[in-house]
Order: C-alpha cells, then structure tokens, then sequence
C-alpha cells in the first residue's frame, strides 16, 4: 500500500516542524510538500497531488476555506489544524476529517490519524475493531454527526447517552439532544471507564457531571450540574450506579 501524500499548510514554519514530528511516528503517511500561504498551497496541490492536506485556518493573503473553495470540485481530504476552536462547526460542513487544536496533543494526534486512515484507506478500516482504537480522555472533542449536520462537542459536556435501538441521543449541558446512528456498545468502546459508566443496556452516565442521586426501591433520580430536568433510571440502573460510586 503506498503512503497517504500529505501536504503541511501553515505560516508559522515552528507549527509545520512539529506536525512533520509527529506524523514521522506513523510511516503510512509522507509529506510530499509543505507551504506557508494560500498561494503556495494551491500551487504545491496542482504539483504534488496530495491525498490530505493538514491546513491551518489563520494564514497572510486568505484562510484555510478560502483554499479549498480554490480547489473545488475535488479537493483533497482536509484536517484543519488550528489554535481557534470558533470554527468547528464550519469545519464540519466542508467535510473536514479531524479538528486539531494547537498545541497538538499526541494522543489525540493518534486518534485523528485512525480517522485519517479510516477515511483515505477504507478497506483495511473495516478490518480494524473499533476496541482497538484509542480510548478518549473526557476533555477530548467528538463529531457527533446526526444525519447531514453534526458538529464537534467535548466529552466533558455530554451529561448522559440513551439508547433507542440502533440509535443514541447524547443530551449535553446546554440541554442540546443529538441523535447519533451510533449504539451504546460502540460508544463505550472509547468513552473513558473512570467518567462514564453503563448503567444498563440503555443508558450511559457521565458520572462527573452528577451531584446529587436520589435512591429508592424502584429507582434512582439522578441530578447533574447543569440547569434541566433531572435523569429517572430504573431500579437494575440505581443498583449499578449506587456500586459505582461507592467504588469511586
């Protein structure tokens, strides 16, 4: 399998120094070329073809959208790499892969890289288990995408998840209710054990975000900080959550 051609556009030289040393630990991808403007990097896709680019937003003579929208209809693959979290939401709608904020974190370097891989190489993703990705630490963002919308929200803001078949509705702090087409095995497959807890086969609680539970023999309110109504669970939920934060 050739390596995935990746193109490094950002005008701080010292920024494309250290992606290009983090990405020199994952021999499936190559730089091929790198740039520090808008004009540079139209100029380095027509010449080198890159598979993905790794682009910056905030750059002199235009913006990382700006490029792309250059480079349409087909432009590469894109992760932006960014120190502003303002434009995620954009980010999302241009189809982007991943969402780096600066400084990079490695570990959530190397989840961005199997989404990368999933994405460019998709029939070796399909024999990779989702168990053995990386598990997420609770102050990493997700994509949760609902149909053709979606958009990045940190672990540490989801309250709780349900289940509705093979769907979930992950409800946040600010009471938003997203449904993902996305079961609560897969969501435990990299959600941190030490935040949230299964408390059975429908629900998945942030357990940081909880400040008061109210037991009795049927059931178990459960209140978090964050304004909205509280989470009734039934009575095989108040048992394992009631063993969880003993053990906690």
């Amino acid at each position: 399998m050739e390596p995935i051609r990746c193109l490094l556009v950002d005008d701080e030289r010292i920024a494309r120094v250290l992606l290009k040393d983090l990405l020199a630990a994952y021999p499936r991808f190559t730089v091929v070329a790198e740039a520090a403007d808008i004009e540079q990097a139209a100029q380095a896709v027509r010449r080198h073809h890159p598979e993905l680019i790794f682009l910056d937003i905030q750059m002199p003579g235009g913006n990382g959208f700006q490029l792309l929208r250059n480079l349409m209809p087909d432009p590469p693959c894109v992760v932006f790499v960014t120190a502003y979290d303002c434009y995620a939401l954009r980010a999302f709608e241009v189809n982007a892969i991943d969402y780096l904020l600066k400084p990079i974190d490695p570990a959530r370097f190397e989840i961005a890289i199997r989404r990368m891989e999933r994405r460019l190489r998709q029939p070796e993703a399909v024999e990779t288990p989702p168990a053995a990705l990386p598990t997420l630490r609770a102050d990493d963002s997700v994509l949760i995408q609902a149909g053709q919308s979606g958009c990045f929200v940190r672990l540490d803001q989801i309250l709780y998840i349900t289940s509705e078949r093979n769907y979930s509705i992950a409800i946040t702090a600010d009471r938003q209710k997203f449904i993902v087409r996305q079961t609560l095995e897969n969501w435990m497959s990299r959600l941190p054990a030490d935040t949230f807890v299964q408390t059975d086969r429908t629900c998945i609680v942030n357990l940081r975000r909880i400040t008061k539970t109210d037991f009795s023999s049927h059931c178990v309110i459960v209140r978090f900080d964050a304004p909205g109504p509280d989470l009734e669970l039934g009575r095989s939920s108040s048992q394992k959550l009631r063993q969880t934060l003993t053990q906690q």
